[in-house]
């Protein structure tokens, strides 16, 4: 029983021997700050762990097995000193060096080595244990500290605005540099070997005061002093005087460093600090829109100027010597808020807080409030800066910014909920027109829908360019615009609705190369709003008149009709938003008021003016653009007969997908194509739009962008990455604004058209031989 009881414990004792052996070759190998590894007796490595690997280099692989001395430099292993360590270690039991050592690729670095002899319970020598740790940044470090020694002599010889200069024990001046010869006027030859005092007032002399200096230097280390010194020819000056006892390694007194800096020039400039100092407080005294003022240690004002009289309503007669505490509401005051405050800042350096503030009358107020320690020169904390600023009127911006972004987000989302209703009326109305009716009031009633839809997109445009202008996001991409593009493009867009009232555009003739540095776009939709203005605002049969012409460098535009006119009332607030001339007349045709407004702004960022001129009501009224003429080069514009006869060029079909999750969107947009001879699929969602144009494979992808399982973003990005046919992508989508184009583009679209879309110009997309080579936005 007691033999099987001494086994059991024996063998419990091998586990655990065994289990500790393995841990503390866990340790060994997982250490990586220093190179331990086994040697044998000879000197071969027999065991390489993570350290070693990553100062030398060396896999176990390539060490194991290997001797050590491959790890020395070639002098060294020629005198065989790698074999002398292994002896000294087996003889005393350790050697240790430090030295180069040399890694796998050659490189070398400083090394602090030990070699410990490893021996059996009976003392036979088993092997080495080898340890080297990498000192190679030390030993820089160790360089550097030389290189700077010298480099510091070198500096205390040529500097001029100190003087430096070494004693003996015995105060007799042993060295003398640049900047001692220039303030004090002696050269070298003439002082070294004097008493330090030769250059003291003899009042101090009399007393005793050089001496005195340097039993305290030798005393304490350090004496400093400010006072009076004598120059060679006798004049004074005012000395800052540093004394620094130096010792040797056994703390024996060797000398003493003497620094001494002219501060003459400091005490001169003491009263102008003085004038400063009191100019700065009339400067807090006059701040107002900030309490400023000093709190003592225990928190009671010691300084109030305007702007804290006129924030809390204390004038300094009431609060001095009071406690800043009485600004604070009576539940903080309570919880102890002023004095954990306080203290925080004390702590911290700075404390910035914002909460309620109690001004005199009983009324609060939100405030930012910023305390600071101030200390004196020693460190001593003399009491706190406090500055109060009212954040009243700033929280109630913040909340307007909030409520004008919370207004952004709702017309984008406004826009794009109109947008896609309107999309298949749009598409329904331009299919209708390509199939003539016999009956003539279906035609009319075609044209009343079709004009309507017009107005509603431009009136969700207008909103939605309102807002881009108030908040400055439109951006004008400039490039040189023919102003017979301009008119050409904005009478396209108005013919429609100025012939439906009857009226007639008078056009004088203009130079065809007048030109400006513009925004197409924007210089179609500033001069569109002109003419639709005029045409809102002249009875049926009415006469606008519209000139072009150069004048002292610049493009005139003026529109003119012979309408309603402006009363002189109203003229000043013509360009005003939301603002209506007629109040009488806004359920009839005044619009939302933006559109005038709309046109200065965009005037205004191409560097022009407009001018608003009307005789009175029922006078008529016109509006004169200025714009900077093009400094460039000035090429003939294209006839608009030559544009026209371009237009009628006979339309080559192609084969189109369409892709909406609008069932009608699909169908009268695939309706419209067709009557155009373009060959249309259709799909629903993102996954069919893929599936769809790898089997329909079509020419041109018109493509909604909030998708159904894959957003139409999504599907461009795949059409252009995983197929090799060049595609052109169409973005067909009721968001319209600007960082919505800048993802449509990074997506990959050619094109990105809003909903609903203009029919000629879809048309006109259409035509085009290839896809566009970056996003242009319509």
């Amino acid at each position: 029983m007691t033999n099987n009881r001494r086994s059991t414990r024996d063998s419990v004792v091998d586990e655990l021997r065994y289990q500790s052996e393995e841990r503390f070759r866990l340790l060994v190998e997982s250490v990586k700050e220093y190179a331990i590894f086994m040697l044998d007796c000879d000197g071969f490595v027999a065991s390489w762990n993570a350290g070693a690997e990553r100062i030398t280099g060396y896999v176990a692989s390539e060490a194991i097995g290997a001797h050590f001395a491959r790890f020395y430099a070639e002098e060294a292993r020629e005198t065989r000193w790698p074999e002398h360590q292994l002896s000294v270690a087996g003889r005393d039991g350790r050697f240790e060096e430090e030295g180069w050592r040399f890694g796998k690729g050659g490189e070398r670095f400083w090394a602090y080595h030990t070699i410990t002899a490893l021996r059996d319970g009976e003392g036979t020598l088993r092997g080495f244990a080898s340890i080297i740790r990498d000192l190679s940044e030390r030993r820089r470090q160790e360089d550097q500290v030389e290189q700077n020694e010298e480099r510091l002599r070198a500096l205390l010889s040529s500097v001029r605005d100190y003087a430096i200069y070494m004693l003996d024990a015995n105060g007799v001046i042993v060295s003398w540099g640049e900047g001692a010869q220039r303030i004090k006027g002696y050269r070298a030859e003439e002082i070294i070997g004097a008493h330090f005092s030769r250059v003291y007032p003899p009042q101090a002399i009399e007393r005793g005061w050089p001496e005195h200096e340097l039993r305290v230097a030798a005393t304490e280390g350090h004496f400093e002093d400010e006072d009076w010194r004598i120059r060679k020819d006798g004049t004074r000056f005012w000395a800052n005087v540093v004394i620094t006892a130096l010792r040797d390694r056994n703390s024996r007194l060797i000398g003493y460093c003497k620094i001494t800096r002219d501060l003459s020039e400091r005490r001169r400039n003491e009263e102008a600090l003085r004038q400063s100092e009191e100019r700065f407080r009339q400067l807090i005294e006059s701040v107002h829109d900030y309490a400023v003022y000093m709190l003592d240690p225990c928190g009671q004002v010691q300084s109030w100027n305007s702007g804290a009289q006129r924030i809390t309503g204390f004038d300094s007669a009431e609060i001095l010597g009071k406690h800043f505490s009485r600004f604070y509401p009576p539940d903080e005051i309570r919880a102890g808020t002023p004095w954990q405050q306080l203290e925080a800042a004390r702590l911290h350096g700075r404390l910035q807080v914002e909460g309620l503030r109690v001004r005199k009358d009983g009324t609060t107020f939100s405030a930012q409030v910023m305390i600071a320690p101030v200390h004196d020169a020693e460190g001593r904390l003399q009491g706190y800066s406090h500055i109060t600023h009212d954040q009243t009127q700033f929280r109630h911006m913040r909340a307007l910014e909030e409520s004008s972004r919370r207004m952004n987000e709702f017309l984008a989302v406004l826009s794009h909920e109109l947008r896609n209703p309107l999309a298949p009326i749009r598409h329904a109305v331009a299919w209708m027109k390509r199939r003539p009716h016999p009956d003539r009031m279906f035609e009319q009633v075609r044209e009343i829908i079709d004009h309507q839809v017009s107005h509603l997109a431009r009136v969700v445009d207008d909103l939605l360019d309102v807002s881009r202008v108030v908040h400055g996001a439109i951006t004008i991409v400039a490039t040189r615009i023919e102003i017979s593009t301009v008119v050409a493009r904005a009478l396209e867009t108005l013919t429609p609705l100025i012939e439906e009232r009857s009226q007639t555009v008078h056009i004088a003739p203009f130079e065809a190369d007048l030109a400006v540095s513009g925004d197409l776009v924007r210089l179609t939709q500033m001069l569109s709003n002109l003419l639709d203005n005029a045409s809102k605002y002249t009875p049926e049969h009415g006469e606008i008149w519209l000139s072009v012409r150069r004048t002292n460098g610049e493009i005139e535009i003026s529109v003119r009709d012979n309408g309603r006119g402006i009363s002189a009332e109203q003229l000043p607030h013509i360009f005003d938003f939301f603002r209506h001339t007629d109040q009488s007349l806004m359920r009839g045709t005044s619009g939302l008021g933006v559109g005038l407004g709309l046109v200065k702004r965009l005037v205004e960022l191409h560097g022009g003016r407009i001018v608003a001129r009307s005789a009175g009501a029922g006078c008529g009224c016109q509006f004169d653009v200025l714009l900077p003429a093009d400094p460039g080069l000035l090429l003939a514009a294209p006839e608009p007969r030559r544009l026209m006869a371009e237009a009628a060029r006979p339309r080559r079909g192609r084969r189109v997908l369409v892709v909406d999750d609008n069932v009608d969107s699909v169908t009268s947009l695939m309706l419209l194509l067709q009557t155009m001879g373009h060959e249309v699929a259709s799909a629903y969602d993102g996954i069919e739009a893929l599936e769809a144009a790898q089997r329909f494979e079509p020419d041109t992808v018109v493509l909604d962008i909030g998708l159904p399982r894959l957003n139409g973003y999504e599907v461009a990005r795949r059409l252009r990455e995983h197929s090799d046919r060049r595609y052109r992508l169409i973005a067909l989508t009721g968001w319209g604004q600007d960082e919505d184009r800048e993802r449509a583009r990074e997506a990959g679209f050619d094109h990105h058209l809003v909903k609903p879309v203009d029919v000629d110009q879809l048309g006109r997309l259409l035509e085009t031989d290839s896809a566009a080579a970056s996003v242009v936005t319509h």
